[in-house]
């Protein structure tokens, strides 16, 4: 039986989009670097395509998971940028153009990803996250942190 999961592609900041996050996913630079320069007339940019992986939003179980994780690089309107996830993150502060340039640029990418042979990003197993974790000085930080709601075992872990 297969995963449930097969790639997450996650929504949440809606900005001008100029690229990708891959969250940790190297595989994949290539084939959205290169969807990025084909949807350069929407204001994509290769060099705004990146794997760095981060932590503290929606994706950080699936990524800590192993399921190929990627959003959405956007750019946020100075007064978008101040309140973001915050009390003050209202509906007043949504541009309507920047929601139909995200889910333009989602639904494309959608697309390519169904459409193509071969998955470019590959699903990782525990030990490719700790290394990544490692490589991005993140595996402490996990650590370190109470109360996650998932269960990755991290080395010296007394859960």
């Amino acid at each position: 039986a297969g995963r449930m999961y097969r790639t997450l592609i996650f929504t949440d900041c809606v900005g001008t989009p100029s690229g990708f996050k891959l969250y940790g996913n190297d595989d994949g630079l290539p084939f959205f670097r290169n969807l990025a320069r084909r949807l350069s007339p929407l204001g994509f940019s290769p060099d705004n395509v990146s794997s760095k992986m981060s932590f503290h939003s929606d994706h950080q179980p699936f990524m800590l998971s192993g399921v190929p994780s990627l959003a959405l690089h956007s750019i946020l309107l100075p007064e978008q940028g101040k309140y973001y996830h915050s009390h003050g993150d209202t509906l007043d502060k949504v541009d309507i153009k920047q929601i139909h340039e995200c889910a333009v640029g989602t639904a494309i990418a959608l697309w390519e990803l169904a459409n193509v042979r071969k998955r470019p990003m590959k699903e990782m197993t525990e030990r490719e996250v700790r290394r990544l974790l490692r490589r991005e000085n993140l595996l402490e930080p996990l650590r370190r942190e109470e109360g996650r709601p998932f269960r990755f075992p991290v080395r010296g872990d007394k859960r």
